[in-house]
């Protein structure tokens, strides 16, 4: 059987999650979305890009903001982030 849109099962969920976050961000007149994004994800993001041969753009990996779309964390690494959560002590 063929996938009907053809995309990847990941990309699917991906474009599920960022369409209930923008209803989210309307139906609540916010201005833009925080994505939990880090450096880890930026490079792994920039890493394939390079596998598939990407142009100039595709190298510059996760930019900070996009639409309503901002990236605040892409300075840290995951492992920054845990330690920050654990000293903070935010509920996980």
């Amino acid at each position: 059987m063929r996938p009907k849109n053809k995309v990847s099962i990941q990309m699917a969920a991906r474009e599920l999650r960022y369409d209930w976050f923008e209803e989210l961000r309307s139906n609540q007149h916010c201005d833009v979305i925080a994505i939990a994004q880090h450096a880890n994800d930026h490079l792994e993001t920039m890493l394939l890009n390079l596998t598939r041969s990407t142009g100039i753009q595709g190298l510059t990996g996760i930019q900070p903001r996009r639409g309503n779309l901002i990236r605040p964390l892409l300075f840290l690494n995951s492992e920054e982030i845990a330690k920050e959560v654990a000293k903070l002590n935010v509920p996980i």
